[in-house]
């Protein structure tokens, strides 16, 4: 047992210190880095980065959410508390720091940028830490190994995605990811075999059910080509809500 602790110990202490010297690294060369891979972002076309950089939204996760809530709701409901943990560390990260992003530091003619020219509260990423907290966690629960590598592929997209369409430091989206990973670790160590009440996650059904309709008819990510795949997600989410809903009301009564 001492020897596992041991090594436990040891790990931790040398992911720290890996992480560390790549976000001095990362900050030394922010402004190259950001130019060399927003520039080499031009040969995937616009709509791809834009639908990826769509998987890391708070709106659309929530959608997606509303699925695995069909299937799972309390892996739904994990993902759920994984992904605000994240959150509220990313924002009150953001409201301290108040890092300027790269359209307010580089003329707008030196980089490529899709959507909204946003230009506060750059570190650290929150598209990249909903990623990592989301799809991260999905792969620590999962036992398949091509589906668990599959999501983490899908979250590296969604965090390269934030310096492809110009709205994000390197710097910014590696600690947002590193932020999103932790929390997913942190929820599937802690609170994998909790049982939650049934008032809970009828709840929690209920405000996916909001974060559908809102995905569907009121919101505007600022991208072009996504509207489509944004109100299809929150249609589908919302059906399998309703669907869900509706077997518990039906076996209620035939219960009875």
């Amino acid at each position: 047992m001492e020897k596992i602790i041991n090594y436990k110990t040891k790990t931790i202490i040398c992911l720290a210190v890996l992480l560390v010297v790549i976000s001095i690294f990362l900050y030394k060369n922010n402004t190259s880095i950001f130019i060399i891979l927003n520039k080499a972002s031009k040969f995937i076309p616009e709509i791809i980065w834009t639908h990826f950089t769509l998987l890391g939204d708070g709106i659309i996760i929530g959608s997606l959410l509303a699925i695995i809530y069909y299937f799972n709701s309390s892996l739904a409901l994990l993902c759920f508390i994984s992904i605000m943990s994240s959150g509220i560390v990313t924002q009150i990260l953001k409201n301290i720091i108040n890092f300027p992003r790269p359209p307010a530091m580089l003329d707008i003619d030196t980089f490529i940028l899709y959507g909204k020219a946003y230009k506060a509260n750059s570190f650290p990423s929150g598209h990249a830490a909903s990623a990592f907290s989301f799809y991260g966690l999905l792969f620590f629960y999962l036992t398949n190994f091509k589906i668990r590598y599959l999501f983490i592929a899908i979250a590296s997209i969604v965090a390269l995605s934030r310096i492809a369409v110009g709205i994000h430091w390197p710097i910014d989206v590696f600690i947002g990811s590193a932020i999103g990973f932790l929390s997913a670790k942190i929820i599937k160590s802690n609170f994998e075999k909790r049982i939650f009440n049934q008032k809970i996650i009828s709840s929690f059904g209920f405000l996916l059910f909001i974060i559908c309709l809102s995905g569907v008819f009121n919101y505007n990510s600022g991208y072009k080509y996504v509207i489509i795949f944004q109100s299809s997600i929150g249609i589908i989410g919302f059906l399998f809500i309703l669907k869900y809903f509706s077997e518990k009301i039906i076996s209620h009564y035939n219960n009875d």
